[in-house]
């Protein structure tokens, strides 16, 4: 459940994308949108802006979250799931028999990029990411009014980013070692690229995809096995910020009120068949970030590198969106310190929640 001060940030962050959001709220107005995986990160924060739009305009677009454990929201975000516009279905997305029929519009944006799940259990991970994806494929078929599609993909498909190519463009051709079954959750996303390719192709769908980075922000969990949260986590607890290896690996981070307003454009303005890139292009060092995020701090916080055995090759993740940019006219509003400081601004609150 949130507090009075997180529902002002979720709501100053909608207020601040809305001008953007009224370029096409008109096209939402009496459709149905489903999202699988609607109770993670993306589901959340999409729930959150669509709400803020039926509030603001009287658009009356429903909502139907689906998710393993939907009714599990009520619990912990009653004010998102004892809306009237919104209904929870409790369901695993790998098992989909049929779909509400009057859906318009789906968000297919489930499946955990957890790597630590992609470890314990690999065959699970590409089985829920493959099967979800030829289901929920399968049951859109056969819906009357389906307008389009958003397939949430993942960079990982991507594989190793080159150290010449600065930014990694949608036709990088490359991939994941397929040698590895820490790979399963980035195969399973590129074949779930294919099945819509060939659902788009034999069933005349309207299907476009796109391939998220890296996020920071509200409804993320600190808990999750990558560097910004870790350090973010370490920073609240008064230090010292560990850093596994040298710190020269290269990151960028958007926040989540700019990925909501990209989701939403690509659905409604994407065009079919085509791929996009949604991401920062504000890159930084982790050793540079981790500084940040003690810079934002009155405490003294120490930054420890070097704590774990790790490749002397620098890793990058970049994206190119330069095509996002050029064909739908999407740029970033909020800047990485703008980010880290609405970050820091929510987590102070959860940790006070948990205390």
């Amino acid at each position: 459940m949130l507090t009075d001060k997180q529902k002002r940030i979720i709501n100053r962050d909608c207020e601040e994308i809305f001008p953007e959001l009224c370029k096409f709220a008109e096209d939402l107005r009496d459709s149905s949108l489903l999202i699988t995986g609607g109770t993670g990160f993306m589901g959340t924060w999409i729930t959150e802006v669509i709400t803020f739009l039926n509030d603001s305009f009287s658009l009356d677009i429903k909502l139907f979250l689906m998710a393993r454990n939907a009714h599990q929201l009520i619990n912990i975000l009653p004010h998102i799931a004892k809306r009237k516009d919104v209904t929870l279905i409790s369901s695993d997305v790998s098992v989909i028999y049929e779909l509400p029929d009057q859906i318009n519009y789906i968000i297919h944006a489930a499946g955990s990029p957890d790597n630590r799940l992609n470890a314990n259990d690999p065959l699970r991970v590409v089985r829920t990411i493959v099967n979800g994806t030829a289901s929920l494929l399968d049951s859109a078929s056969r819906l009357q009014d389906l307008r389009r599609i958003v397939n949430i993909s993942s960079a990982s498909i991507y594989g190793n980013q080159p150290e010449e190519i600065t930014r990694i463009p949608e036709k990088f051709y490359s991939g994941p070692d397929i040698n590895l079954a820490m790979s399963a959750y980035a195969e399973g996303k590129r074949m779930s690229e294919v099945l819509c390719s060939i659902y788009r192709t034999q069933y005349r769908m309207e299907i476009v995809t796109i391939r998220p980075f890296a996020f920071i922000g509200p409804y993320q969990s600190l808990d999750r096995p990558w560097a910004i949260n870790n350090f973010l986590s370490d920073a609240l607890n008064k230090g010292p910020i560990r850093i596994l290896g040298d710190g020269s690996t290269v990151r960028s981070y958007m926040y989540p009120s700019d990925m909501v307003n990209w989701v939403l454009n690509i659905l409604l303005r994407g065009k079919n068949g085509f791929v996009y890139n949604m991401g920062s292009t504000e890159e930084i060092k982790l050793m540079q970030l981790a500084q940040k995020i003690a810079s934002f701090f009155s405490d003294k916080i120490d930054i420890q590198s070097n704590i774990a055995p790790v490749s002397n090759k620098i890793s990058r993740l970049i994206p190119d969106t330069s095509l996002a940019e050029k064909d739908l006219q999407l740029r970033l509003t909020v800047s990485l310190d703008e980010a880290l400081f609405r970050s820091i601004e929510w987590f102070k609150e959860d940790r006070r929640i948990n205390s």
